[in-house]
């Protein structure tokens, strides 16, 4: 209870956010239709999907991947990554392999439990926007993209 009170002082909304990359990705996506579920990581990603064309994902989450029927597992590159065990080793794998694109949406479940890693990928120079929205993370790596973390309510 105390640490999501500690997040919602730190945290904003769109009107808090600079980046028109961020801007646009809440308002025109995450803040505007309506939730479809209770749960937070299905809204995202069910909006997300949409948003960013996303074909192709790589889930570890075997019970998300029936959510996502249209979705395309196992081909490269990938649209969207889902990490449930988040390890940055990982990550910045699938970046040297061009595995992931510059357009790539990487969240990470349960960013409680993995608060030393998102600590490594937040200052790491190829993680370009984090968000940090309480129980999931959000990473993409756009080389045109400033480097700026941002606290989000959703």
């Amino acid at each position: 209870m105390l640490t999501y009170l500690k997040f919602l002082l730190k945290s904003t909304n769109h009107h808090g956010v600079h980046s028109p990359f961020v801007f646009d990705y809440l308002t025109k996506c995450l803040y505007k239709s309506p939730r479809n579920s209770r749960d937070r990581l299905n809204n995202v990603v069910a909006k997300s999907i949409p948003y960013f064309n996303c074909e192709t994902a790589w889930i570890e989450d075997k019970s998300l991947k029936g959510l996502f029927p249209k979705l395309t597992y196992g081909q490269y590159p990938l649209d969207i990554v889902i990490l449930q065990n988040f390890n940055l080793n990982t990550l910045l794998e699938l970046h040297i392999k061009n595995r992931i694109h510059n357009n790539t949406l990487i969240i990470v479940q349960h960013l409680e439990k993995h608060q030393k890693e998102w600590q490594k990928a937040v200052t790491h120079t190829k993680i370009t926007v984090s968000m940090d929205c309480f129980v999931l993370g959000i990473l993409f790596i756009r080389k045109e993209q400033a480097k700026e973390h941002f606290t989000i309510r959703l």
